[in-house]
């Protein structure tokens, strides 16, 4: 908190917690490392792990997974801590947020959406609205214009929340120099309202990363996105 006072805002804001679903990737065993092909008859998921993100980039691009280590086998056999509560909510759409991020890193938070059904290691924390969870959201306590909202275009608008620079300082002033903890990401300040614009500029960005362009050096979406953020 020396290094970067916590930023103070003066909006009012409602916490993370009362609108999304946090809960933390697998823990393998050595026994059982990432594979190829899945065996006959084995249950497996689609793998992802925090290394394999690309810097700057929001989507996480299953081409970036080594065909080696494609899949992981699912289960109390092959998983110190498989999360079997959430074995459906890890084939679905959602957020992957870094838990082990270095300060000085291009993205203090790492995050992604993840549209492909993967299942992180315990490194990386997931993210989806309460609704997708099985959950009820209480919608007195919920941001102007959410209810609106599609169960992908909630996830647009967390992540480009997440992803800006506002964000960036807003953490950076409250963990330790390597992590951030659940309760942390429960506890996060979000919007009151809805500002649509966040959903589209998000989205665009997506859609660049899907088409695998290059980063602009003056990245015209981001400073945007930035703008939109602060607001």
């Amino acid at each position: 908190s020396v290094s970067a006072p916590p930023v103070q805002i003066p909006a009012r804001t409602l916490p993370l917690g009362k609108m999304y679903h946090v809960f933390t990737g697998v823990t393998l065993q050595r026994d059982f490392p990432p594979i190829g092909e899945l065996p006959m008859g084995v249950t497996g998921k689609r793998y992802w792990t925090l290394s394999l993100r690309q810097p700057g980039r929001l989507w996480a691009d299953a081409k970036l997974v080594p065909n080696g280590m494609r899949y992981i086998r699912y289960g109390e056999e092959f998983l110190i801590r498989p999360r079997l509560k959430s074995a459906d909510l890890f084939d679905k759409a959602k957020i992957l947020v870094g838990r082990t991020v270095n300060r000085n890193a291009v993205d203090p938070i790492a995050a992604n959406l993840d549209d492909t059904g993967f299942c992180p290691n315990s490194n990386v924390f997931c993210i989806c609205s309460l609704e997708s969870a099985g959950e009820v959201s209480d919608f007195s306590s919920v941001p102007v214009g959410w209810r609106e909202l599609s169960e992908n275009e909630k996830l647009l608008w967390l992540l480009g929340i997440l992803s800006s620079d506002v964000a960036k300082d807003i953490t950076l002033g409250r963990r330790a120099s390597r992590h951030l903890t659940s309760d942390m990401i429960r506890k996060f300040e979000l919007p009151e309202r809805v500002d649509y614009s966040i959903v589209e500029l998000t989205n665009e960005i997506i859609n660049r990363d899907k088409k695998r362009e290059t980063i602009p050096f003056h990245d015209t979406l981001r400073e945007s996105l930035n703008s939109a953020v602060e607001a």
